[in-house]
């Protein structure tokens, strides 16, 4: 027979196991976290060399999204002198002149409410501190509070050097949905130092089940003259991306280059008239998610159209009898437009100064001029100075008249 204790030891035992149980449920339940690397190693940055300061007057202003960074240089990362690495940008001229340099870069970040964790990698001799959007996220071997560009390292780094992780906590608190500048001041522990380097890797963990959607192109939908090459920008980073996922009138791209958000497909010649961009349905497009989410073909505003049209001016493409050839007698000219054209009146044409005697349609781009008198010798065609000729496509552009000649040897 059981005792009572053994009995209540074995409803204890079950009890244990089936809330172990529940709370395994419980996290493998849990919506796998999207790994986004929003800057990675070797990526182009906007550098500034430490020989003075890089705002003035306001000296914290390059910490900021809104600073205006042209002059900088365009510096892939790692910076460096005095290292053994391969690619990069090398600052041959910082030992023993400055002690410092400058980095910042543009990236894009998910909602802030839906991260995580958010972790810099940074390698760097000898010490740094970084700024998202004007606000101080992490920092290593610099002491003092608001380095400028004449400070100094409070130590030299560890040899050899190793990428170390920071994370940076509330990123909600310096972090928008969208675009974000991260600004970094490198600093040697002192001018005579050997050596220098920075490089990092940006990322973050977000719960998001959202999938990646078109956030723009490029040119814009509606009316386009030339597509031969369209950017398409997603709304985040993705992965997947081949040329033939882009048809235009269901004819696939040739060619697609680009990473992260932003890619730029080669396309074919296009006719003109209505043009529709839409994805191929096997396309292998998703988010960098642990758990990707693919990315919907067909969702509002992941399609669009162009207008494709010409936007040069009309212009005469062809003429009989052929410009500046010798002719027996001259009593008619055909014209022939590169579009079709409106607006076009016998009084338009002029031979020697005179306005033709009438003007025969053939069709929107043809018409038959008839000469008021057979002219004889040197003969000069020229165009009214105001026509009112215009192309009908959607340009509209007028008509841009240009003169020709012939000799009549009757």
């Amino acid at each position: 027979m059981t005792s009572p204790s053994a009995n209540r030891d074995r409803c204890a035992s079950r009890l244990f196991v089936r809330v172990g149980l529940w709370l395994l449920a419980l996290f493998f339940a849990a919506p796998a976290g999207q790994a986004v690397t929003l800057v990675d190693y070797g990526s182009d940055w906007k550098l500034w060399r430490g020989r003075k300061t890089p705002s003035r007057p306001d000296y914290w202003a390059w910490t900021k999204a809104a600073h205006d960074d042209t002059d900088w240089e365009t510096a892939p990362t790692p910076v460096f002198f005095g290292e053994k690495v391969t690619g990069g940008t090398e600052l041959e001229d910082m030992k023993s002149r400055y002690n410092s340099f400058f980095l910042r870069r543009k990236f894009y970040a998910p909602d802030p409410d839906t991260i995580t964790s958010m972790i810099l990698r940074a390698k760097v001799d000898d010490g740094f501190v970084a700024y998202i959007n004007g606000i101080e996220v992490a920092r290593h071997n610099v002491e003092i509070a608001k380095p400028k560009y004449s400070s100094s390292a409070s130590k030299a780094a560890s040899e050899p050097l190793r990428g170390r992780n920071h994370a940076l906590k509330s990123p909600g608190e310096f972090l928008v949905e969208g675009e974000n500048t991260i600004a970094v001041i490198v600093l040697n522990q002192r001018r005579t130092s050997p050596d220098a380097l920075f490089d990092a890797r940006l990322s973050v963990v977000s719960v998001e089940t959202v999938p990646p959607k078109v956030a723009t192109v490029d040119p814009p939908a509606g009316l386009a003259s030339d597509l031969g090459r369209i950017r398409v920008t997603f709304t985040e980073p993705v992965t997947g991306v081949d040329a033939a996922d882009l048809l235009a009138n269901g004819v696939p791209a040739q060619s697609v280059e680009g990473s992260g958000r932003s890619w730029l497909f080669q396309l074919g010649s296009l006719p003109q008239g209505k043009v529709r961009l839409h994805w191929a349905d096997g396309h292998g497009i998703t988010d960098q998610a642990q758990t990707p989410n693919p990315f919907r073909a067909t969702a509002k505003g992941n399609r669009w159209s162009y207008n494709h049209a010409d936007a040069n001016p009309p212009y005469v493409k062809r003429t009989n009898p052929p410009a500046g050839l010798a002719v027996k007698s001259l009593d008619t000219i055909e014209v022939e437009f590169n579009m079709n054209v409106s607006g076009v009146d016998a009084g338009d044409l002029r031979i020697n100064g005179q306005s033709a005697k009438r003007m025969t349609k053939i069709s929107d781009s043809r018409y038959l001029f008839a000469l008021g008198q057979a002219p004889t010798a040197e003969v000069n065609i020229s165009w009214d100075l105001y026509p009112e000729i215009t192309g009908t496509n959607p340009f509209k552009k007028p008509f841009a008249p240009l003169g020709w000649f012939y000799r009549v040897d009757a």
